[in-house]
């Protein structure tokens, strides 16, 4: 949503929840490489200015900063090990651009 500031420039601010079920990754849906279901969290804050071209935006991802895998795979078989990829944690950004 865009909120008018009148002679300071625009304001607009977005959050989003994305939510992910349970899920194997293998198979033979072995419980040990089931990833449980998850939520992520994420916000963003950007401030136009009215003149100028100058813009500042604060965002945020994954808020709650909940641990999950983005990938998992199950090598029990071959290796004796089950290895993954963790999800990113929180992240913060400020950002501010100038467009010529």
């Amino acid at each position: 949503y865009g909120f008018n500031l009148g002679g300071m420039g625009t304001l607009t601010s977005r959050v989003d929840y994305t939510y992910q079920t349970k899920v194997f990754n293998d198979p033979q849906n072995a419980v040990i490489s089931m990833q449980p279901g998850y939520g992520l969290l994420n916000a963003r804050l950007v401030w136009d200015a009215a003149q100028g071209g100058w813009q500042v935006s604060l965002a945020g991802s994954n808020l709650t900063d909940k641990a999950y895998y983005s990938t998992e795979q199950n090598l029990l078989a071959t290796y004796d090990a089950v290895t993954g990829q963790p999800g990113r944690p929180r992240e913060v950004l400020f950002a501010v651009r100038k467009a010529f």
